[in-house]
């Protein structure tokens, strides 16, 4: 976690080293109802995002790496 781009925001960035989300997939992350899981619902990413967004969430973003995946957080708040 470090200050974010804005005064009174924190960034938070979710870092994993698996295989990754395919290109052909990354436009999709933020889309309502789409996954790629037989059993899955598609409301991951943007129910939390929507949820959240009007209280605590300015900002979720995908982030491109070589290897892995990453989100980007930025949040209101401070570090104390």
């Amino acid at each position: 976690m470090r200050p974010g781009p804005r005064q009174g925001t924190v960034e938070l960035n979710v870092i994993d080293d698996g295989v990754g989300i395919a290109e052909s997939l990354r436009g999709h992350l933020f889309e309502p109802f789409f996954t790629t899981a037989s059993s899955g619902t598609g409301l991951g990413c943007i129910l939390h995002a929507r949820s959240a967004t009007p209280m605590l969430l300015r900002q979720l973003d995908y982030v491109e790496r070589p290897v892995g995946t990453q989100f980007s957080l930025v949040c209101k708040g401070a570090i104390a």
